[in-house]
């Protein structure tokens, strides 16, 4: 594992909003300008926080008109839910959705933004609290992250997104082995055959080793 591993995007239960491919709790189908998918899509997901995201090399021209209406698209996306929005402000769905189309976009602070509204009105929502700590370690808010996951480690102690992206959090941005092993453990107790479990196992041995 290095200081680039992704974290692990919230698993969030789709709603009766607009449907699309994506099997995301959003309400729309979301096409990510820069989204790492892994097998089991972690959300199930692990994405990169924006800023470690690596350099992308200088795209072909198709490449660029395949970019352009991918963004486009998004901002029909955020176009259509933002007039949900503007007819009832207290959708829930819907300021979430924004939230994850701004966490797809890479923009940390729009999507923090809505996904305090969203909080305002479900408070203990776990996945939207997830998602908002990602992108705060993604605006270098590590220690605020960290207490926004040990709350939601705190309501519901099997919530495996919330031990991986602690243990991600304590091993390369605050650099705590201990609280980061413990994270670790607490993840592979939960989830023994995850694909990053071998790589974790590894991760744990070289802490423990140091400490």
């Amino acid at each position: 594992m290095t200081d680039d591993t992704p974290q692990q995007k919230s698993d969030q239960t789709q709603t009766d909003a607009p449907q699309g491919t994506s099997n995301r709790y959003v309400l729309i189908a979301v096409l990510a300008v820069v989204v790492v998918v892994t097998v089991m899509l972690l959300r199930q997901n692990m994405e990169p926080p924006p800023q470690q995201q690596q350099t992308q090399q200088p795209q072909s021209g198709q490449e660029q008109a395949d970019t352009q209406a991918r963004m486009e698209e998004m901002q029909q996306q955020i176009a259509h839910v933002e007039e949900i929005l503007a007819q009832d402000s207290t959708n829930f769905d819907a300021w979430a959705a924004l939230g994850n189309l701004y966490y797809d976009a890479n923009m940390p602070e729009e999507a923090i933004h809505h996904y305090e509204e969203a909080l305002k009105l479900k408070p203990d929502d776990l996945h939207v609290r997830t998602d908002m700590a990602t992108m705060m370690r993604a605006q270098g808010q590590a220690e605020e992250a960290v207490d926004i996951l040990d709350g939601v480690i705190a309501d519901d102690s099997s919530f495996t997104q919330a031990w991986f992206n602690l243990g991600v959090i304590h091993t390369f941005d605050l650099k705590q082995n201990a609280k980061a092993v413990h994270a670790w453990e607490q993840y592979l107790e939960l989830e023994p055959n995850s694909q990053h479990a071998d790589a974790i196992r590894k991760e744990i041995d070289r802490m423990k080793a140091e400490m």
